[in-house]
């Protein structure tokens, strides 16, 4: 190759190698030490100050378990880590980070010893009432019970400014099997705590005639009443003692004292699992309320990874709402905009809701590997209108993230192997400890207003790092809805719906739809639509459509760039007369002729079949020719107008 085209095309590999990074925010390593891991991340905002950024990881710096701490006063450009101090066990692990409505953080973690985790696991809590500077001592929420293991809690702050205002909750998993899920408070700012509650129902499963696990992964939410709910991955277990997934709910109204009794929320598809690069995935529920006051107040969200509808290979990014406090729940809308064809997976999903309710979610996605299908991104997305439609996608690490820099000898490790319709999971893969399947199990995303920041693992040094990057809420080019793209089943009156890019009253949206695919001449354009659809009423001809949408926002000039471009179609029913069988347009003798010899003689069908079809009985046969044979020559009734 010569030398000038070979500068040449290297001149283009990295103008569009800095393309691709300047659509992504800067990215910032949060732990000092990279020599060893770095997992499971959480992050928090003070919502006083938005430069205030606290986050925690799992951190290997002295080769096991323990718990990082990070505090960015500049909103995330640089950071300053510490281990924890030793709590009372030697090993430390699952972090959680939130904080309350006075701008307090409160960190907590697992605690247990390494040579007897049964007999001796807490969870602790520290908080920090100056911005992460300093942490008060570990306090336990509960004394070490002989025999169980603490596993897996989560935690939230009720910040509703109500009767519960700054009541801490933590819910969370005790082993060992059948395994119950356990929740308790405090309401003095995590300096002690109540007895324990036992929300999951009673072990013991007559349908199966012995003890069954309640579930793992629970998550407290708060929602603007108050009122906590508790929701996990448990199972519904049918006659036969047969497992389907599902999420489970309880409710308490008195600020975690009681719960109302365990109910299924809603099936879930999909458990543990692991994608493609050996990395271990699960179906957690992951959610948020909005507590805004706003539009869509009072609705909460569960975000999962699970399987793709029609697939066992491919997962999506998906989030249920519930507007009447978890009796009911939407169908699941899908948050990733790759290929839906495509075997990309997504997963460990993490949501948010902001103080306007906006709903804002973290995810890895593979899309940008779709043939090696092991490297994976963080993704970012977000609604403006309570569920309903989720933004174009963003990407937010500016580098791939590799499997085989954290773990190389667990690359392109299959699939677990399935049944069928993917119910059951039938072989794990090996235990990843202390990696945890790799990447381990969450990663975080949290936000004041519009300042957004997010911390998910990454491996560009070689070794997993906890990575982090705050951005302003963007404002996305439309994501098309509907019409699906190649969609041909459109009536004269087709409903446009493409998703909200911004607060919604805040911006308009332009419409075009053409007949070629460079719009250089519009069939119809709409203009300073204040809703993110449109009914369309008129005549569309039986041809191919294109179709687009430009988003613009209410203060200043700011607009989006066009969405994709999307196709549909409107296929006419083809007008035929009943009994015109020879598609003369005319009815004569012969068309009882020419159906004779279809019926008889094997000679050619009607076009459409159905127009031969002269008394409209749903069929062509022999009475048809005698129905015309009478019409034409004795003064029979017409060949039916149904088909015309």
């Amino acid at each position: 190759m010569p030398r000038f085209v070979l500068a040449f095309a290297l001149a283009i590999l990295i103008a569009w190698v800095e393309l691709s990074l300047a659509q992504t925010p800067p990215n910032v390593r949060v732990n000092s030490v990279t020599t060893n891991l770095q997992n499971e991340e959480q992050i928090w905002i003070s919502p006083l100050n938005a430069d205030i950024v606290v986050a925690n990881w799992r951190d290997w710096r002295l080769g096991f378990r323990r718990v990082g701490v990070g505090v960015s006063t500049n909103g995330g450009a640089t950071w300053t880590d510490a281990l924890f101090p030793d709590t009372p066990y030697d090993r430390q692990s699952d972090p959680c980070m939130v904080g309350d409505r006075l701008g307090n953080f409160y960190a907590n973690h697992l605690n247990y010893d390494n040579l007897d985790q049964y007999n001796n696991s807490l969870i602790v809590v520290m908080k920090s009432t100056d911005n992460g500077a300093t942490w008060s001592d570990p306090v336990p929420t509960h004394p070490a019970n002989a025999n169980t293991f603490e596993d897996k809690q989560f935690t939230a702050v009720d910040r509703t400014n109500g009767a519960h205002d700054g009541n801490y909750y933590v819910s969370w998993t005790r082993f060992p099997n059948p395994t119950r899920i356990i929740f308790i408070r405090s309401t003095d700012g995590a300096a002690s705590f109540g007895d324990s509650v036992k929300v999951s129902k009673p072990n013991f499963e007559p349908l199966c005639n012995e003890d069954v696990d309640a579930g793992q992964f629970s998550i407290p939410i708060v929602d603007s009443d108050g009122d906590v709910h508790v929701f996990w991955q448990g199972y519904n277990i049918s006659p036969g003692c047969f497992f389907q997934y599902c999420i489970r709910h309880v409710m308490s109204t008195d600020g975690g004292v009681s719960f109302s009794p365990d109910t299924i929320a809603f099936e879930s598809n999909y458990g543990y699992y692991n994608v493609d690069g050996g990395v271990n995935t699960y179906g957690m529920p992951n959610g948020d309320c909005d507590i805004s006051g706003g539009l869509y107040d009072n609705t909460i969200y569960i975000s999962q990874s699970q399987w793709a509808e029609g697939f066992n290979d491919r997962t999506n990014v998906i989030v249920r709402k519930s507007t009447d406090k978890g009796q009911t729940w939407s169908a699941p809308a899908v948050v990733n905009d790759d290929n839906p064809d495509a075997l990309i997976d997504q997963f460990h999903p993490w949501l948010y809701v902001n103080e306007d309710g906006v709903v804002l979610l973290i995810f890895y996605d593979q899309r940008d590997d779709p043939v090696g299908h092991t490297l994976f991104n963080a993704y970012f997305s977000a609604s403006f209108d309570g569920g309903e439609t989720y933004i174009t996608n963003m990407r937010i690490s500016n580098v791939s993230i590799n499997p085989a820099f954290a773990s190389p000898d667990k690359v392109n490790v299959p699939d677990d192997v399935r049944e069928e319709d993917g119910s059951m999971l039938l072989y794990r893969q090996p235990d990843r400890s202390p990696m945890a399947g790799l990447f381990a199990e969450y990663i975080g995303v949290a936000a004041k207003r519009d300042t957004v920041s997010t911390i998910w693992t990454d491996t560009r040094n070689g070794n997993q790092d906890a990575y982090s990057a705050r951005f302003i809420l963007p404002f996305q080019r439309p994501r098309l809805y509907l019409p699906a793209d190649g969609d041909t089943n459109i009536d004269t009156s087709p409903l446009f719906q493409w998703s909200t890019c911004w607060h919604e009253w805040n911006d308009t949206y332009r419409l075009e739809v053409s007949k070629q695919s460079n719009f250089a001449t519009l069939e119809y354009s709409i203009d300073s639509l204040t809703n993110n659809d449109f009914n369309f009423v008129g005549t569309l001809d039986s041809t191919k459509y294109y179709w687009r949408v430009k988003a613009f926002r209410n203060v200043g000039t700011d607009s989006t760039e066009y969405s994709d471009t999307y196709t549909f179609g409107r296929v006419l029913p083809p007008t035929y007369q009943c009994g015109d069988a020879d598609g003369s347009s005319s009815i004569t003798i012969s068309d009882a002729v020419y159906l004779i010899n279809y019926i008889f003689s094997g000679g050619p069908a009607p076009v459409p079949l159905l127009s031969g079809d002269a008394d409209c009985s749903g069929s062509v046969n022999i009475s048809d020719a005698v129905y015309l044979i009478g019409y034409i020559f004795s003064g029979g009734p017409a060949p039916c107008a149904a088909c015309k």
